[in-house]
């Protein structure tokens, strides 16, 4: 298993990084999503971008008949990868798959899934990528249309608040979901100007209580999982970014020192011991749930970034050769 300091690097990683090496240690740098996102290598950039939309604006398990907006977030992915790469077409395709995901809001503030975290997903991922949108270039641009749906954020924002305790109910064994909700809360406070609502810092504390200081894993329905910690992981890095905590930074880094080890010299990642991926212990939509390699490089590779830690990248990029080459 790869530790942080068993890398040997290689030359095209070292020429690509040695540039940014240097600017890090001259410059103060802007703690945002958007940046973060375009500082790293353009093939794990590209990974950001979602899955196909139909001409109705739907995608995913939403096809062929709507289930719910938990669903439509990989349109919100495409926005982002949109900004990373300045196309505006992707841009563009991401607006219209908010356009019809929010057309489906109810008067509660949900959007018909079948349990309030759908809702959570949605604004999670809509929240995060407004944000990005509003510190880059195109803000201007793009201001009226995105504070069109402020309203409906903050209609999202309290119907979660209203449904805590299903949440709970819902998601209080797996924390991955537990910040995914908590971040909804968090991220939309930010987007909005205003202030986190009581309800996020319970079920942030909730997912913590969950996690394990001494193996540095959180406890998806009673262990560790490799694919799930990458999500945990990532949602606590959106919460820093935002709202900066040197107590989450130490669970962070103890949590990516744990996946660390789960990563194979070849950039295989491990499923042995996981608790609910790659060992046949949940089907979701008739399928086994397999490791998901893309979002476990794309933590590493914001890992990379936020903490300025080239041993990370470089974990991001062996995990997508991987995955690329098999």
């Amino acid at each position: 298993m790869i530790s942080r300091t068993s890398f040997a690097w290689t030359a095209l990683l070292t020429i690509s990084l040695l540039g940014a090496q240097w600017l890090w240690a001259q410059t103060t740098f802007p703690t945002n999503l958007l940046y973060m996102v375009r500082q790293m290598p353009k093939e794990l950039q590209r990974e950001y971008k979602g899955g196909k939309v139909d001409e109705n604006g739907m995608m995913s398990h939403n096809l062929p008949k709507y289930l719910g907006a938990e669903y439509q977030r990989g349109g919100m992915d495409t926005l982002l990868a949109g900004l990373a790469f300045r196309n505006k077409e992707w841009i563009g395709e991401g607006f219209e798959v908010a356009y019809v995901t929010f057309m489906k809001q109810k008067a509660d503030g949900g959007f018909g899934d079948k349990a309030p975290t759908g809702t959570a997903f949605w604004v999670n991922a809509c929240a995060r990528t407004f944000l990005a949108l509003k510190q880059s270039e195109y803000w201007a641009e793009y201001q009226t249309r995105v504070e069109t749906y402020n309203s409906s954020l903050s209609l999202a924002s309290d119907y979660l608040v209203k449904n805590y305790d299903e949440l709970v109910k819902h998601d209080q064994n797996t924390p991955n979901r537990l910040l995914i909700d908590a971040d909804a809360l968090f991220l939309t406070a930010k987007l909005l100007g205003t202030d986190p609502p009581r309800e996020a810092y319970k079920l942030r504390d909730m997912a913590l209580a969950l996690f394990d200081k001494n193996s540095g894993a959180f406890q998806e329905n009673g262990g560790g999982d490799s694919s799930y910690q990458a999500v945990n992981l990532q949602m606590l890095m959106y919460y820093a970014t935002y709202y900066p905590s040197p107590e989450i930074d130490t669970v962070i880094h103890r949590g990516l020192d744990w996946e660390l080890d789960k990563i194979g010299a070849d950039g295989d990642v491990s499923a042995e011991g996981n608790s609910r991926t790659g060992v046949g212990k949940e089907v979701y939509f008739g399928k086994e749930k397999e490791v998901n390699t893309r979002e476990v490089a794309l933590m590493f590779a914001y890992a990379g970034q936020l903490y300025r830690d080239y041993n990370y990248t470089e974990t991001a990029l062996l995990i997508y050769n991987h995955k690329k080459n098999k």
